[in-house]
């Protein structure tokens, strides 16, 4: 367990989380604002992940919550009718499939309370990236979103640049995506994702 001056929270590592560990993860007392809960590596049994999904779709347990090892479509479907969680951050190990994400995008879709939402990391491909722009487009609370190291690799090469092509499509649709969406102040993209010729057209300092 680990505390924060601003945010109390617990932090769980590589554990095996059963329906009674689940069960008090979803504690009234884990209920209250600004409670974070980190499962870094966790996996949970078919009990332990009913109980927390169960919670997550009736408003119960944290605000914040770091996600990974997760079936996902059973959490892509608490986090359809959540709107409890405000920080949301998927990191997921190898095996994140492309039907995982559009799994992961409905239920974000469905969930009108995040305002803070980290994708980074996710091997996400273009249609994956341009449904999740349309998508995203009209969500009423996201304050922030952060999409670093997103490229996936269709190569042999996992360390294979993007090219121009595929950067100048992934800007554009973010952009077609923000004249939508006003409420995004901040996406945190790295420069070797995106098209600067179109994305330093923008005037809001929060886009970077």
């Amino acid at each position: 367990m680990t505390q924060s001056l601003a945010i109390p929270g617990l932090q769980l590592s590589w554990f095996e989380l059963d329906e009674e560990h689940c069960r008090a993860l979803m504690s009234a007392e884990n209920t209250r604002e600004n409670f974070w809960i980190v499962l870094r590596g966790c996996r949970l049994t078919e009990a332990g992940e009913r109980v927390l999904f169960d919670g997550i779709r009736h408003d119960r347990g944290p605000t914040s919550l770091l996600a990974c090892r997760f079936n996902m479509e059973p959490l892509a479907e608490a986090l359809h009718g959540n709107t409890h969680i405000k920080y949301f951050i998927s990191r997921f190990d190898n095996g994140f499939t492309d039907e995982d994400f559009l799994f992961l995008v409905w239920g974000l879709v469905g969930n009108l309370g995040i305002e803070y939402l980290d994708l980074s990391y996710l091997p996400i491909k273009d249609e994956g990236w341009d449904v999740m722009c349309q998508s995203l487009a009209n969500h009423p609370a996201i304050r922030h979103l952060d999409l670093v190291c997103t490229a996936s690799h269709d190569g042999s090469s996992t360390y294979m640049p993007m090219s121009a092509a595929r950067k100048t499509h992934r800007t554009q649709s973010l952009v077609e995506m923000l004249k939508v969406n006003k409420c995004i102040g901040h996406i945190g993209i790295g420069s070797e994702l995106r098209d600067n010729s179109i994305w330093h057209t923008k005037s809001n300092p929060g886009w970077r």
